[in-house]
């Protein structure tokens, strides 16, 4: 078996980590860590099982990509410690938005299909053709930086084949909004929660509209 053995796709970062062990079957103890900054969202076993064949270079190869192809491992690094003992590095992909409930944005653009995961993500769906992500990711980011005063989190965000973009937040505020004249409405928005927050009333509204060209449409809770 060589003495190391690297296999490296482009550094990332991370917001949660840790720090794992597991054996497989006596084949090879296999010593499997996280990185610090990892989100660990990938079930070890399937990694383990992914690493059987460290013998056998073209096998090894073909289960990395497998592994790559339908979990949310970005990067792996394998070296021997002992003679019967592996030292495994893994890195994963850091989601930050589902789009259509299938696949995932990660923090450096990619979109992947990893299948199974182990927790619950608390991330933002975003639903809408898929060529209208990046613009999506955009709205999301800027509506949330005004939502962060009412400390709100955006849930879900649903682009219409209208225009209409209608965004709900974890506490089932809707903000009804269009790509058209999204700027506009991002200001009076900003505008209206500055307001609100006088006011005392935020907490009371259920829906806001800021589609109207020069106003704002508010439905308050029975």
């Amino acid at each position: 078996m060589n003495k190391f053995l690297s296999f490296f796709i482009f550094p990332i970062l991370f917001l949660f980590g840790c720090e794992r062990a597991s054996d497989f079957n006596g084949i090879y103890n296999q010593q499997i860590n996280f990185s610090k900054n990892s989100p660990n969202l990938t079930d070890i076993d399937t990694i383990s099982r992914s690493l059987i064949n460290l013998d056998n270079k073209n096998a090894l190869k073909k289960d990395l990509q497998n592994l790559y192809d339908s979990s949310w491992v970005k990067q792996v690094r394998v070296k021997t410690t002992h003679p019967e003992t592996v030292k495994i590095d893994v890195k994963e992909y850091q989601p930050i938005a589902v789009l259509n409930e299938e696949f995932y944005l990660t923090q450096d653009g990619n979109l992947i299909n990893p299948g199974k995961v182990n927790i619950k993500l608390e991330i933002v769906s975003l639903k809408g053709p898929s060529q209208e992500k990046e613009n999506l990711l955009k709205v999301s980011h800027q509506v949330q930086s005004q939502l962060n005063r009412l400390s709100k989190r955006i849930s879900i965000i649903q682009l219409s084949s209208d225009d209409t973009l209608r965004i709900t937040t974890n506490d089932e505020l809707v903000i009804v909004m269009n790509f058209r004249n999204f700027r506009d409405q991002l200001d009076r928005l900003e505008e209206f929660i500055s307001f609100e927050l006088i006011s005392g009333k935020i907490d009371l509204i259920k829906q806001m509209d800021l589609r109207y060209k020069k106003g704002i449409s508010v439905y308050f809770l029975s």
